[in-house]
C-alpha cells in the first residue's frame, strides 16, 4: 500500500527521537564515569600527602606538600579548562538543537499552509477553466495554435534537413573547376568570350544518360539550391510569428480567468511560501552543520592526544618521574609501620579503580559517540527529505518502501546512510497537477509550462503537408544529387 510523504517523514522522525534520547541517557553515564575518576584521583592525591607526612621526622612534609599543590594546581586547572569547555559545547549544541528544532517546525508549518494553498489553486483552476469554457474565442483559438503548433514541429525537422541537403548539393557544383570559374566570373551568356562559351556547354555529365550538362542547367538548378532554403525559413519564421501572435491571445484570455477567480493572486502566494519555505530550510542546514561541527570538537576532546589530555599527563609524568615520590613508595614499603602500607595498598587500588572507570567511559563514550553519528546520519536525511518536498500533499511512496527494515539495518551497521536514502528516493512518486487549459502551450493550469515558440520551436505546419511547400516543392524540382556534382 502506497504511503503519503507525511507519515514515512513521521516514521523517521520518530526514530531520531528515540535515538536522541538514547545518546543523552549514554551520554549522562560518560559524565557520571568522568565525576567518578575525579572523585577517586582527589582520594589518591590526598593519600600521597597524608604518606608525605608520616615521614615528618626525615623528610620536609611541607615542602613536599607545597610541591604536590603545585601539581596539582596545574593538573586540576587543565582538566577544569576541558569540563568547561565541554560544557561550553554541550550547552552550544542543545541550543542549536533547539534552534533546528523551532525552524523545522516552521518549514513544517510553511508545508500545511502550501498544501492548503495547492489544494485552493486547483478549485480555483478548476473555475477558471469553466470561465474559459464560456469565452467563445478561447477554444478556436487554442485549437489553431495546437494545429499550427504540431505543423511546426514537423516542418522545422523538414527545413533542416534540406537545408542541409541542398548545401551539401550546392558544394558538389561549388567544387566543380568549370562551374565555379563561370560563377566566379558571373557568366552572361548573352556577352559571354569564346573560351568561356565552349567551357559552359558541357560543365558535367548526367550520369544517367552520360550527356553533357550545361552550365546554364547548372545555374538555374544552383540558384534554386540557394534560394529555395531561404523562402522555406521565411514561411516558417512567418508561421512561427502568427502562433506568437495566437499565445498572446490565449495569455491573455487564461490570465483574465485566473484573475477573475483570484488564482493569479494564488499563485503569487504559493511563489512567497516556498521561497520562505527555501530560507527557512537554509537556516536548518546551517544549524545542523553547527551541531555537527561542535558534536565533532565535542569527540576529539576525549582523544587520548588531545591538547588537554597531553597537557596534563605530561604534568602527571613529569611529577611522577620525580626522586621524592620515588623515595616516598620506597620508603613506605621497607618500613615496618603498616599505616604507610595500608596507604600505598589503598593507591594501588585506586589505580585499577581509575583503570576500570576508565575502561567503562572509554566503552560509553565509544557508544555515545556511534549513536550521535546515527541521529546525526538520520537528521541529513530528514533534512534531504525536507529540501526535496518529499513532505508534500503530493508526494507518495510505493508499497515497496520498507522503512522499518531499512532504518534498523542503518542503525545495526547493515545500511548505510547512502543506502537508506537510495531506497526512499527510488520509491518516491509526485501525482501529476492536472491543467485546466486545453492547449499544450499553455502556462497557466499547472507548474510545468510550456517553452516560448520563440526558443523552442516547435512545430510546423506546411512543408510536408499541403500548406507551404510540401507535396509539390521540396521533394522536387532538382535531381542534382545524381548527375556528378
Amino acid at each position: 500500500m502506497a504511503k503519503s510523504g507525511r507519515s514515512v517523514k513521521s516514521e523517521i522522525e520518530s526514530i531520531a527521537n528515540n535515538l536522541y534520547s538514547e545518546y543523552s541517557a549514554v551520554n549522562s553515564k560518560v559524565e557520571q564515569y568522568e565525576c567518578s575518576i575525579k572523585k577517586v584521583s582527589s582520594e589518591r592525591e590526598d593519600i600521597l600527602l597524608r604518606l608525605a607526612k608520616t615521614y615528618l621526622s626525615e623528610l620536609d612534609a611541607d615542602n613536599i606538600q607545597r610541591t604536590l599543590k603545585e601539581v596539582q594546581a596545574e593538573v586540576q586547572s587543565i582538566f577544569k579548562q576541558k569540563q568547561q569547555r565541554r560544557t561550553e559545547l554541550t550547552s552550544i549544541m542543545e541550543e542549536s538543537e533547539e534552534k533546528r528544532e523551532t525552524l523545522q517546525k516552521k518549514v513544517n508549518s510553511l508545508i500545511e499552509k502550501l498544501n492548503d494553498k495547492v489544494a485552493r489553486r486547483d478549485e480555483l483552476s478548476a473555475k477558471a477553466g469553466a470561465e474559459l469554457k464560456r469565452d467563445p474565442t478561447y477554444k478556436p483559438l487554442t485549437q489553431r495554435a495546437n494545429s499550427l503548433r504540431s505543423d511546426l514541429e514537423k516542418d522545422e525537422k523538414i527545413l533542416k534537413s534540406t537545408t542541409a541537403d541542398f548545401a551539401q548539393k550546392r558544394k558538389a557544383i561549388e567544387s566543380n573547376n568549370f562551374s565555379k570559374y563561370l560563377l566566379n566570373s558571373k557568366y552572361d551568356p548573352e556577352h559571354q568570350r569564346f573560351f568561356d562559351g565552349w567551357i559552359a556547354k558541357a560543365v558535367a555529365c548526367n550520369n544517367d544518360n552520360k550527356q553533357p550538362i550545361g552550365f546554364v542547367e547548372v545555374k538555374k538548378a544552383y540558384d534554386y539550391l540557394k534560394r529555395m532554403p531561404e523562402l522555406m525559413k521565411k514561411n516558417y519564421e512567418e508561421r512561427v510569428s502568427q502562433l506568437e501572435a495566437l499565445e498572446v491571445k490565449i495569455n491573455k484570455a487564461e490570465k483574465a480567468a485566473s484573475d477573475a477567480v483570484g488564482l493569479t493572486k494564488i499563485f503569487g502566494e504559493i511563489d512567497a511560501l516556498i521561497a520562505e519555505k527555501k530560507k527557512t530550510e537554509s537556516q536548518v542546514d546551517s544549524e545542523v552543520q553547527t551541531y555537527g561541527r561542535y558534536a565533532a570538537e565535542k569527540k576529539s576532546m576525549e582523544n587520548t592526544k588531545g591538547q588537554y589530555h597531553s597537557a596534563a599527563v605530561q604534568k602527571l609524568k613529569t611529577f611522577l618521574k620525580s626522586q621524592q615520590i620515588t623515595d616516598l613508595k620506597a620508603r613506605a614499603r621497607a618500613t615496618p609501620c603498616t599505616e604507610d602500607d595500608s596507604l600505598v595498598n589503598r593507591i594501588e587500588e585506586i589505580d585499577r579503580e581509575v583503570r576500570k572507570l576508565k575502561d567503562g567511559s572509554k566503552t560509553t563514550r565509544a557508544k555515545a559517540e556511534d549513536m550521535s553519528d546515527l541521529y546525526n546520519g538520520i537528521r541529513r536525511i530528514l533534512n534531504k527529505f525536507d529540501n526535496n518536498g518529499y513532505a508534500s500533499s503530493r508526494s507518495y511512496f510505493s508499497p515497496g518502501l520498507d522503512m522499518d527494515s531499512y532504518l534498523s539495518g542503518y542503525i545495526c551497521g547493515k545500511y548505510s546512510e547512502r543506502v537508506v536514502w537510495n531506497h526512499i528516493e527510488s520509491r518516491h512518486h509526485i501525482k501529476p497537477v492536472e491543467s485546466y487549459s486545453s492547449y499544450s502551450g499553455s502556462s497557466y493550469g499547472g507548474p510545468s509550462s510550456s517553452s516560448s515558440p520563440s526558443s523552442s520551436h516547435r512545430s510546423g505546419g506546411g512543408f510536408g503537408g499541403g500548406s507551404g511547400f510540401g507535396g509539390g516543392g521540396f521533394g522536387g524540382g532538382a535531381r542534382i544529387g545524381g548527375r556528378g556534382f
